[in-house]
């Protein structure tokens, strides 16, 4: 038996589960959430059968102590922080048979641990049930690489991708007569989070504060509010109503909208950060600014797609912002190719080590 253990419900599980329903044999697997069921998501039958969601530390640990010594794979969906910290230790004796799979924010949380006593001790705990853990999955092997440099565990690296949570294969976009065709969409970060870096992007664009432009600052998931009414105050400040904060969740259909509809992207993120936005983006072939000192501008650049660092830019002018989307064509099919429902499947069918579903004609 498998289990899968997420922090909680969002729309990359959701999209997820239902990729491994049509492709995998899931009749002995769990799906663990560690808190209460959302009303967002609707599942079939046969996957509601398989889910188990726990409300608090004490219902996730009862709920998986039986569960656990019948197991024969822990796939670790995100790993998770805080307390839950202490029960995953009292787990300790199956973590060999775990694979964490990296999502971003779970690996870069080592640079928490000196803010506090409490985060060190979370970091002691975190140390010692990464070297227990035998496979670690990513996306990006530079992810791995950095686990190994902070965690040293004696683990093996497997590549995976998660399908687009957001159909943009299938997207071709929408008629909107409002937009200015020689209007210039900047989309700046992807959350309310202070790692999108927003004051500094504001900053290097406020040259081009009286061209035609408009910019998309999506605030809404994640982040303090003190910030985000920091940026939204400053934003204003700057450009005026060319900056359209964008406070609350926007449902995914139109959030594929607003990406279609952009021009240009800046994320300014430090580490890996914003790919479920990055990716359709290139997909899209808009033009896409990322810091060359992150793991996901060395992979993306290295399987072939055509980035722009922001780091080489000081301030920005008209000519960083116009775009040449011939130069963007090969983005196009090397994301296609890599988040392909064929080669998803080729890689989870590595981790999982499960009997397919039969998926081909």
């Amino acid at each position: 038996m498998n289990i899968h253990i997420f922090n909680s419900e969002n729309l990359y599980s959701f999209t997820f589960l239902s990729f491994l329903e049509r492709n995998f044999d899931l009749s002995s697997s769990k799906i663990v959430f560690r808190k209460k069921r959302s009303t967002r998501f609707n599942y079939s039958h046969y996957l509601n059968d398989r889910i188990i969601y726990t409300g608090n530390n004490f219902e996730f640990y009862s709920k998986l102590f039986a569960e656990l010594k019948k197991t024969s794979g822990i796939f670790f969906h995100q790993l998770p922080y805080g307390p839950s910290l202490f029960v995953l230790n009292l787990f300790y004796q199956h973590l060999s048979k775990a694979t964490w799979i990296i999502w971003g924010g779970d690996l870069y949380t080592y640079e928490q641990g000196n803010e506090s006593p409490v985060k060190f001790v979370y970091e002691l705990l975190r140390k010692r049930i990464i070297q227990k853990i035998p496979k670690i999955a990513a996306l990006i092997p530079g992810d791995f690489d950095l686990a190994l440099k902070i965690y040293k565990p004696e683990a093996v690296f497997l590549q995976v991708a998660y399908p687009p949570p957001l159909d943009f294969f299938n997207y071709s976009g929408s008629a909107d007569n409002s937009l200015q065709k020689d209007e210039v969409r900047i989309l700046i970060g992807n959350s309310g989070n202070s790692s999108n870096n927003h004051l500094e992007i504001l900053s290097k664009l406020r040259l081009v504060k009286d061209s035609n432009i408009r910019i998309f600052c999506p605030l809404s998931y994640s982040g303090d509010l003190v910030y985000i009414n920091h940026v939204v105050n400053r934003g204003s400040e700057l450009f005026g109503n060319k900056f359209v904060p964008l406070l609350n969740i926007i449902e995914p259909a139109k959030y594929l909208d607003l990406l279609w509809k952009t021009d240009i992207a800046i994320m300014n993120h430090k580490r890996q950060q914003g790919l479920g936005n990055i990716l359709p983006l290139l997909y899209f072939r808009k033009k896409v600014f990322i810091r060359s000192d992150t793991t996901t501008f060395h992979y993306l650049a290295g399987i072939g797609c055509r980035l722009f660092d922001i780091l080489t830019i000081d301030t920005f002018d008209d000519s960083s912002l116009s775009v040449d989307n011939g130069e963007l064509i090969a983005n196009q099919e090397i994301i296609g190719n890599l988040l392909a429902e064929k080669n998803c499947i080729r890689m989870w069918e590595q981790i999982l080590n499960q009997q397919k579903r039969c998926f081909e004609n």
